[in-house]
């Protein structure tokens, strides 16, 4: 991992703050698969704060629509689900409830970031986008309610994630029509 490391960080001197973000959630993934969690926190973090500084999951959420537009959509949406997953997977080394209870607001967030992206259609950079991060962001979350068992949250993303199958299927077959 030290040779991508290095070409991320070579990198982040030509990025624009949208390519800076993605290559800053890299190297957070990086240290977070290698079980170097603080030095993840700390990438994911500098991540974060290239969209603003003190950035959290509930600015996602506010009226501000500059996350729905083109390819910063993606980099938020992979940011967001690795970071869930660095808290997932520190919880299950440590066995620090903080981090699992971080790790399914992380993913209660990022649900609730999904559902403004569908409503702003416009913002979907095609519809090839969806299948992917929907199926990492449900089977993740319900591994953490699984984990934390927290049944009735398991079974809410389960059945979001096959209605949310179900809407997009069905919006597959209308464009084909």
């Amino acid at each position: 991992y030290k040779t991508p490391r290095a070409y991320y960080n070579n990198a982040l001197a030509y990025s624009d703050d949208n390519e800076a973000l993605n290559l800053l959630d890299n190297i957070a993934h990086i240290y977070a698969q290698t079980g170097y969690y603080d030095s993840a926190f700390y990438f994911f973090k500098k991540s974060y704060d290239r969209l603003h500084k003190g950035f959290t999951e509930a600015d996602l959420l506010k009226d501000d629509d500059a996350f729905l537009n083109g390819k910063i959509t993606e980099y938020v949406t992979d940011m967001l689900l690795d970071k869930a997953s660095a808290f997932l997977s520190e919880y299950k080394i440590s066995g620090n409830q903080k981090y699992l209870n971080e790790s399914l607001h992380i993913y209660e967030s990022t649900d609730r970031f999904f559902d403004k992206l569908k409503i702003s259609q416009s913002a979907l950079p095609s519809p090839f986008f969806w299948p992917t991060p929907n199926k990492r962001l449900y089977e993740q979350a319900v591994e953490a309610c699984y984990v934390s068992q927290n049944i009735e949250k398991a079974f809410y993303f389960f059945e979001k994630n096959r209605s949310v199958l179900l809407n997009n299927q069905i919006a597959l077959e209308t464009r084909i029509d």
